[in-house]
């Protein structure tokens, strides 16, 4: 699944996180999601990639490999991000491009969350070359 050494792109994502940066207490539980976040994806193929994520009031999303996307709460302790990452070559070159959706629930505690989705892999002339089920875990740094 090349997850790994992207950087990331935003995909359009319709509405914002109506949350506040920091702690989560006496926020609704509905914005509770912003903040920072330790996340592992890992990939129906095997491949594991770990990140730091950044969920913002905005509804901005970046981690710190470099990618930027967006997000929003769907719900009470629920919430929908995306990602479009792009792999380069040496000469700064396209190579592979990567969309990742994923839905992610809080734990009771609002420490962590656990989301499901998909990672679809497209080449340097947009065909599509691969189609990846990808669940991630995350902790609240």
């Amino acid at each position: 699944m090349a997850l790994a050494a992207a950087a990331l792109l935003a995909v359009p994502l319709a509405g914002t996180a109506a949350a506040e940066e920091g702690g989560t207490a006496g926020r609704p539980p509905w914005t509770a999601a912003a903040g920072t976040w330790s996340v592992r994806a890992t990939g129906d193929d095997g491949d594991v990639v770990d990140t730091v994520m950044e969920l913002r009031a905005d509804g901005t999303v970046s981690n710190n490999v470099g990618g930027v996307g967006t997000w929003r709460a769907t719900g009470p302790g629920a919430f929908v991000f995306r990602l479009d990452e792009r792999v380069l070559d040496d000469r700064g070159d396209l190579v592979l491009r990567i969309e990742i959706e994923q839905r992610a629930v809080l734990s009771a505690d609002r420490q962590g969350f656990t989301g499901s989705g998909t990672a679809l892999t497209f080449d340097r002339r947009s065909t599509t070359t691969g189609e990846y089920a990808v669940r991630t875990e995350a902790r609240r740094v």
